[in-house]
């Protein structure tokens, strides 16, 4: 496009700072090779100028040779204004029309107000038919209302009559509510006698809540105290029942030694109790030999006689026990 070479990259710069392009897409188009075509471009998808003016904007730079940037918009800002006034027109027959059709809707509201108003007098006129008749109905009721009122003077004076028996009985009442007031007042001031004693009651009871708490305190002290007592004497019979069990297994401990010395002696005792029978047995067997070989008088009842000392010697121990 020839217009390419009639507009200056300045000035295609300018030319975006003025129809306020990003940043972005102003360094695309200054880098391209046909910055004012993608211009032109731009502003058409953009909406803010028709096919139309860009193509008398661009005729009219390549017709007149026109490089500087003040001509082209000069000329652009001429193909706007035609296309303002164009709107402006646009606009006002717009105006034109709304004006009408609210004229037009006037008109019609006004004739319907009219049938209204027709409609709401023939009602009228319907609603006086209606009140003429009422009121000649109403003249017989007032003549019956006279009728009525002189029957109502009689019940009149009887409510009058009533009306005062009922002055009399209200006095009464009232004399009444005197006297109750009076027993109000009498029961008001006994009620005052009783806030007071209540209040002393009150008192009392305040003091009493605090000796009560006092008590608990106390009783609370006494219940610890009880209670350390206890855990004391617990601790005390669980010692000496530690203590009693450990001497008694002492002492168990001290019988059984004994014991097994006593079973130790008792052994011992008995293996020199059978020695010293064998020895005896030998001694009597000796004996009975020597008894053949020599007379009885050479030995006279020697083996009865340490027979006798073996026994002495067993009754001398009688807690040798003698087995076998």
């Amino acid at each position: 496009m020839c217009s390419e070479s009639l507009i200056e990259k300045k000035d295609c710069k300018k030319l975006l700072a003025y129809f306020e392009v990003p940043a972005k897409k102003s360094k695309g188009f200054i880098k391209s090779d046909t910055p004012f075509s993608s211009l032109v471009h731009h502003l058409i998808e953009a909406g803010k100028v028709s096919f139309d003016d860009i193509n008398y904007l661009m005729t009219a730079c390549s017709d007149k040779g026109l490089s500087k940037l003040m001509a082209v918009l000069t000329i652009y800002q001429q193909a706007q204004d035609s296309m303002f006034t164009k709107t402006v027109l646009k606009d006002q027959l717009k105006a034109l029309e709304d004006k009408r059709q609210e004229l037009s809707h006037k008109l019609t509201e006004s004739e319907d107000e009219k049938q209204q108003l027709t409609n709401s007098l023939k009602t009228t006129k319907e609603k006086r038919q209606q009140l003429t008749g009422r009121l000649k109905k109403t003249k017989e009721e007032r003549q019956n209302f006279k009728d009525a009122l002189k029957t109502t003077e009689e019940e009149r004076q009887q409510l009058t009559d009533r009306l005062n028996k009922i002055d009399e009985e209200r006095q009464q009442l009232k004399d009444t509510l005197k006297a109750t007031e009076d027993e109000r007042q009498h029961f008001k001031d006994a009620l005052k006698a009783t806030e007071e004693e209540r209040q002393q009651l009150t008192g009392r009871l305040k003091t009493t809540e605090e000796e009560r708490q006092q008590l608990q305190d106390t009783l609370k002290a006494t219940v610890e105290e009880r209670q350390q007592l206890k855990d004391t004497l617990k601790a005390t019979v669980e010692g000496r029942l530690q203590q009693q069990k450990e001497e008694l297994e002492d002492a168990k401990s001290s019988l059984r030694a004994t014991k097994d010395e006593l079973v130790k002696s008792q052994l011992e005792y008995a293996t020199e109790s059978m020695a010293l029978q064998e020895v005896l047995k030998q001694t009597r067997e000796a004996l009975n030999q020597q008894e053949l070989v020599m007379p009885l008088s050479y030995f006279p009842r020697s083996g009865d006689d340490l027979e006798q000392s073996v026994v002495q010697g067993d009754d001398a121990h009688p807690e040798r026990v003698v087995t076998g």
